[in-house]
């Protein structure tokens, strides 16, 4: 017949949000998710600042950062983590990688059940992978650099090579006066 209650006179949307949250984040079943979420949301409505949402909360700026962190990453990893299939320690280690390689390394870790410092030296060794790759694709091809020495020689400008795929790709030849210009035509003429 009595339960005991506050009752709290709200005037503002603001202050509404704010209080809305702070009952949600007490729920024992609250998802790592559903509380960024929450987070996210009150700071879009009302403007706040990560700082603004701590205070609300009563926790630190770098809590609700690390709290609001995992909503970069990809979706697969976030329904993983919604099912608690993994968890909030691995979670963290997916934000080291680039989303495009987040699905590879789930698939992973549950394959392979691996434990948060398994994941996280098999994330470093996929950051390498991909990195070194980047470097690989860096590098210039000595034959297209010897084709643009040439190229650069006959026309007596800057010349820019850019491929698309192995077939196919751009010449650009840079001028920088109309009489530059003109040597150039004449040159992909015949006239020189």
């Amino acid at each position: 017949k009595k339960i005991p209650a506050v009752i709290v006179d709200v005037a503002g949307e603001n202050e509404r949000l704010e209080l809305a949250l702070i009952e949600n984040t007490q729920r024992d079943d609250l998802k790592p998710m559903e509380l960024a979420k929450a987070y996210k949301e009150l700071m879009t409505r009302t403007g706040y600042r990560q700082e603004d949402i701590a205070r609300i909360a009563g926790r630190s700026r770098s809590a609700v950062a690390n709290t609001l962190r995992p909503l970069d990453l990809s979706s697969v990893v976030i329904k993983a983590l919604d099912k608690k299939v993994i968890t909030e320690g691995h979670a963290r280690v997916f934000l080291s990688i680039p989303e495009s390689e987040q699905a590879r390394l789930l698939n992973e870790v549950l394959t392979k059940s691996l434990s948060v410092r398994q994941t996280e030296a098999l994330a470093k060794q996929m950051q390498n992978d991909v990195e070194k790759k980047a470097v690989q694709k860096s590098e210039p091809d000595p034959d297209i650099q010897a084709l643009i020495k040439e190229m650069e020689s006959f026309f007596g400008s800057k010349v820019a090579l850019k491929t698309r795929g192995k077939s196919s790709g751009v010449i650009e030849i840079r001028y920088s006066t109309e009489d530059e210009l003109d040597k150039i035509v004449n040159k992909l003429r015949g006239e020189l």
